[in-house]
């Protein structure tokens, strides 16, 4: 807190962040100023500058100054200025559940202190409290309890599902969202065709039991996953994420096949002799895949195919419908080199890691920052 006046001052290239605890610590934090309270006489914040910074605090929240406040006297907090800055509202801890957010980007509170000010590139950040599901007394108490949560949830909440035997079925959440486990919670997704739609929402910490249908997976969305285990068979329809997640695949099948543009980081593969089907349908847009630190596991040895297979059904060499880049990945296990593939001979032959089919003339492929197909 500051009694008095503070004015010309600038702070350049700082964060500023407090500590937010299970109480009502971590109010009125600024750039410059934390609090301005005006008991008597007069009290100022003038012509102050925040500029490359970072605030962070649980309510009442400012680029500048945090907070102004006065029971007698006067202050004047005028032109002031916030430039490339970032504001953050941190609310996690959910003390006194409020539920209306005062970061602002030059002035926490009062608000119309900002109409004074200037800011130049300031972005806010909130973070909301987590939405933690609780189990019901019943399967079907459960679900609807997980149902309703994921249903009122708009972008920024996190959700948290409870762990229960059986799982739980996942439903239409909107963009923003993040559903969360403790990496033991399941989803039981294993009925078939469109899983949930989920466009923009991330899953953490989940294990998705996706059996072995066909065409089964998060149709029309783009999502990421992180620390996730997917069992069974998925494909991608829209843009996909995965960050340090583990595929497990007992079926003679792919853990997955890549229709669209999909990035596998630091990513496992159990497989039965074949994991990725990297795989186009006539597309008629770009694809970009990623496998970066990815270790493929042939648990056993009956697909007889290399761990990424790459396939077009395109022939426009100019236009390279799927560009493929692998780098850091092992692969470990009896992968043999005499490779069957679906529709023709291999295109590379004698690597357990990746391979092409005959028809792949529109594939790009680089392995390790070298261009392996089409040969540079």
């Amino acid at each position: 807190s500051y009694y008095g006046d503070i004015i010309n001052c600038t702070v350049k290239n700082a964060t500023v962040a407090a500590a937010v605890k299970n109480n009502d610590d971590g109010d009125k934090v600024g750039g410059v100023v934390g609090r301005l309270s005006v008991e008597e006489g007069i009290g100022s914040v003038k012509n102050c500058t925040a500029e490359n910074v970072t605030v962070k605090g649980y309510r009442q929240v400012g680029g500048v100054l945090g907070g102004a406040y006065k029971t007698s006297g006067s202050y004047d907090v005028s032109g002031n200025t916030a430039k490339n800055c970032t504001i953050i509202n941190d609310r996690s801890n959910n003390y006194n559940n409020l539920t209306e957010f005062d970061a602002r980007e030059v002035i926490g509170t009062p608000a119309a202190l900002n109409d004074a000010s200037t800011k130049e590139n300031v972005t806010i950040e909130l973070i909301k409290a987590p939405i933690v599901v609780e189990a019901g007394a019943t399967p079907a108490a459960t679900q609807t309890n997980v149902t309703n949560a994921i249903a009122a949830a708009t972008a920024g909440d996190t959700i948290i599902l409870p762990n229960v035997e059986g799982g739980v079925k996942l439903i239409n959440a909107a963009p923003g969202v993040t559903i969360k486990g403790d990496g033991n919670t399941v989803i039981n997704a294993t009925d078939g065709g469109q899983i949930a739609r989920i466009d923009g929402v991330t899953l953490d910490g989940l294990v998705i039991n996706c059996g072995q249908s066909n065409y089964h997976g998060f149709q029309h969305s783009n999502v990421t996953l992180r620390n996730c285990t997917i069992n069974g068979l998925l494909f991608s329809y829209g843009t996909m994420v995965f960050e340090g997640c583990t595929f497990n695949q007992t079926a003679v099948e792919y853990n997955m096949w890549a229709y669209t543009s999909v990035t596998y980081k630091d990513c496992t593969f159990n497989t039965c002799g074949k994991a990725v089907n990297v795989y186009s349908e006539g597309a008629t847009v770009q694809y970009k895949v990623v496998f970066d630190g990815c270790t493929f596991n042939n648990m056993n040895n009956p697909a007889k195919k290399p761990a990424v297979l790459i396939k077009s059904n395109g022939s426009n060499p100019e236009f390279y419908r799927y560009d493929v880049e692998i780098k850091n990945c092992t692969v470990n296990g009896n992968w043999p080199t005499n490779y069957i593939v679906d529709e023709g001979e291999a295109q590379i032959g004698n690597n357990p890691l990746y391979d092409i089919e005959k028809n792949g003339t529109d594939i790009k492929l680089t392995v390790d920052g070298v261009q392996i197909y089409p040969a540079a």
